[in-house]
C-alpha cells in the first residue's frame, strides 16, 4: 500500500469527490420522493415546508462541528462518523411511518450530509493551499454529477416498488437503498490512503504570515451572508420545485425528477466550463454575475404558467447558478488561510440557517396568499441581493487596499 505521505492530493480530491457525490445522490432521493412523503402523512403546506428544511438547518450543526474537528486534526475520523449517522438515518426511516420518525431522520441525515460537504471542502482547500477554485469546483461537479444521476434513479425505483407495495413499504425500501448507497460510500473512502498531511491538525502559525484577514470581523460576515443567501435560496426552491411542479402542473405534470436531473445536469456543465476558466478570475465578479443571471431566469422560470418554459428555465438557472458555491467558498479560503476549516465551517453554518428558516417561510406564505407561486419568488429575490452584495463587497476591498496603499501600510 502506497504511504499517506507520498499520496497525491489529487487522487485525495477524487475519492472524496467520488463519496460526496454518493451521499448527495441519497439527499436528491428524499427530493423525488418527497411528494410521496407528503401524501402519506397528509401533510399542510408549512409542516412540509418544515420537513425540507429540517436536516437543512440541523447542517448548520454538522458544518460547525465537522469543520471545527477538521481543524482539530480528526477529518477522517469526521469522515466516518459523517457516513456512520447517514446510514442510521436512512435505516431509521424503515419504521413505521410517521411525522416524528421522519423529522428526526432527516435532520440528522441533512446534519451529516452537510457536514460530509464542509469536510470535503476543507479537504480542497489544504490540498491545493494557492489556489483551491478548481479543486472546489471538482468536488461540486461530483456533487451535482450525483444528482443527475440520482434522480431519475430514484424515481423509477420507487415507482417500480409503488406498483408492488402500499406507498409506505415502496418509500421504506427507498430508505433502504439510500442506507447501503451511505454504507458503500464509507467503504470506498477507506479503502484509499488519506494523506496525512491533509488529516492532521492546521496550525495557525504556520500560515499566519499569508493571512488576509482575521477570522472574527466584517469578512466573515460578509462570506457568511453570501453562503446563507446563496444555499438558503436554491436549496430552498430546490426542494420546493417537486411538490410545486406536481400541484401547479396538475393534472398532467411531467416526472419531477426531469426538472431536478437537469438543473443537476445542467450545474455539472457550469462547473465543466468554471474548470476551464483561469484560477485569477476574480470570485467576486463570478458570483455578481452568476447570481444576478440566476434571479432573472429562476423569477421568471416560477411566473410561468407551461411547465415546459418553467423547466427549461430552471436548467439555464441551475446553470448560471452553478459557479456561485464553489466561487464562495475560494474566496472564504483566500480570505482565511489559517482558518480555513473554521471559516468554511461558520459559512456553511450561515447557509444551513437560511435553509432552515426559508422553506417554511415559503410555505407560510403559501398558505396565507392561497399561492405557492408568491412562496416561489423569494429565493430569486435572495439571488438578487447576493448579486448586488457582491458588487458592493468587491468595490469596498478595492478601495481598502488602494487606501492601504497610499497610506503605506
Amino acid at each position: 500500500m502506497m504511504d499517506r505521505d507520498t499520496v497525491r492530493p489529487l487522487r485525495t480530491i477524487v475519492v472524496v469527490a467520488v463519496v460526496t457525490a454518493l451521499t448527495n445522490a441519497t439527499g436528491i432521493g428524499v427530493l423525488v420522493i418527497s411528494p410521496a412523503i407528503r401524501r402519506v402523512l397528509d401533510l399542510r403546506a408549512d409542516a412540509f415546508g418544515l420537513l425540507l428544511s429540517v436536516g437543512l438547518g440541523f447542517g448548520i450543526l454538522g458544518s460547525l462541528a465537522f469543520g471545527w474537528l477538521a481543524d482539530r486534526g480528526y477529518l477522517k475520523a469526521s469522515f466516518s462518523t459523517a457516513f456512520g449517522i447517514l446510514v442510521a438515518s436512512y435505516a431509521a426511516c424503515m419504521l413505521p411511518a410517521s411525522y416524528p420518525v421522519y423529522l428526526l431522520a432527516l435532520a440528522c441525515a441533512g446534519l451529516a450530509n452537510s457536514g460530509a460537504l464542509t469536510l470535503a471542502n476543507v479537504t480542497a482547500a489544504r490540498a491545493f493551499p494557492d489556489g483551491s477554485r478548481k479543486a472546489l469546483t471538482g468536488i461540486m461537479l461530483a456533487h451535482s454529477t450525483g444528482g443527475v444521476i440520482a434522480a431519475p434513479l430514484w424515481q423509477m425505483l420507487f415507482e417500480v416498488f409503488d406498483t408492488r407495495f402500499p406507498t409506505e413499504s415502496a418509500l421504506q425500501l427507498v430508505f433502504l437503498a439510500a442506507a447501503c448507497v451511505c454504507a458503500a460510500a464509507g467503504v470506498l473512502f477507506f479503502a484509499f490512503p488519506f494523506p496525512a498531511h491533509l488529516t492532521g491538525r492546521k496550525a495557525p502559525a504556520a500560515a499566519a504570515p499569508g493571512d488576509r484577514a482575521p477570522l472574527w470581523g466584517l469578512p466573515l460576515v460578509v462570506v457568511c451572508a453570501f453562503a446563507a443567501l446563496q444555499a438558503g435560496a436554491y436549496n430552498s426552491l430546490f426542494g420546493w420545485i417537486p411538490d410545486f411542479a406536481t400541484r401547479t402542473f396538475a393534472p398532467n405534470p411531467f416526472p419531477v425528477s426531469w426538472i431536478l436531473s437537469g438543473i443537476s445536469l445542467s450545474y455539472v456543465i457550469g462547473r465543466l466550463i468554471l474548470l476551464r476558466l483561469p484560477e485569477r478570475l476574480p470570485d467576486l465578479r463570478i458570483i455578481f454575475v452568476c447570481a444576478g443571471a440566476g434571479a432573472l431566469l429562476f423569477g421568471t422560470a416560477f411566473g410561468s404558467t407551461s411547465q415546459y418554459t418553467m423547466g427549461t428555465l430552471c436548467v439555464a438557472g441551475g446553470l448560471v447558478l452553478s459557479a456561485d458555491w464553489p466561487s464562495i467558498f475560494s474566496h472564504t479560503a483566500s480570505l482565511f488561510p489559517a482558518n480555513s476549516g473554521k471559516a468554511i465551517a461558520m459559512a456553511g453554518a450561515s447557509a444551513g440557517v437560511m435553509s432552515f428558516v426559508l422553506p417554511p417561510f415559503m410555505g407560510f406564505i403559501a398558505e396565507q396568499t392561497g399561492s405557492l407561486r408568491a412562496g416561489m419568488m423569494v429565493p430569486p429575490l435572495l439571488f438578487a441581493v447576493l448579486s448586488v452584495s457582491a458588487l458592493s463587497w468587491e468595490r469596498y476591498l478595492r478601495r481598502a487596499r488602494s487606501h492601504s496603499l497610499h497610506t503605506g501600510s
